[in-house]
């Protein structure tokens, strides 16, 4: 009996050495968990996410000085479209200066754009009213979303402005 009460207290007092083994194993099973998303996210990574990007980073620089020089012009541009139907579109648009007035452009043309399928758009010249007013009336191909890309210009100013609409039959 002694000596199964010796085993016992040996025992308690026998330091637990399967400690520091289950410390080590737990941060060896995290070292190779990041080692295998490591390798994985490698294997995967295709290069460049955007061809030409410093020539597009560029393209961004020159659109938003322009959007600058836009709004230093004080231009105000409404919008207003109508689609009656028959796929139809009646866009008019009205031009104020900086001051309020009637802004009488040079020249003030739509793109009609049609996002989801080429071979459809087209560029329109809006008639002026005099008043600082275009017009114009348009039969479009087909029915459904459309982008117009309104570009106002006088001397060597222009304001750009984009709008979407949905077309019916």
């Amino acid at each position: 009996m002694t000596t199964r009460l010796s085993r016992l207290a040996a025992a308690a007092r026998r330091p637990n050495v399967w400690i520091p083994g289950i410390f080590f194993g737990m941060f060896g099973l995290v070292i190779a968990a990041n080692g295998l998303m490591v390798v994985l996210a490698m294997d995967s990574w295709r290069g460049l996410a955007t061809e030409s990007a410093y020539e597009k980073g560029v393209v961004y620089n020159k659109a938003l000085e322009r959007e600058d020089r836009e709004l230093a012009l004080g231009w105000d541009l409404g919008v207003e479209v109508a689609t009656p139907g028959d796929s139809r579109a009646d866009v008019t648009v009205a031009l104020a200066d900086a001051d309020g007035g009637a802004l009488i452009a040079d020249r003030v043309r739509v793109g009609f754009v049609r996002p989801t399928q080429d071979g459809y758009d087209r560029i329109v010249e809006l008639q002026g009213q005099g008043d600082g007013t275009y017009t114009t009336s348009l039969q479009l191909p087909l029915p459904g979303l459309w982008e117009l890309r309104i570009a106002a210009e006088k001397g060597g100013d222009t304001l750009h402005e984009t709008r979407r609409i949905t077309v019916t039959q």
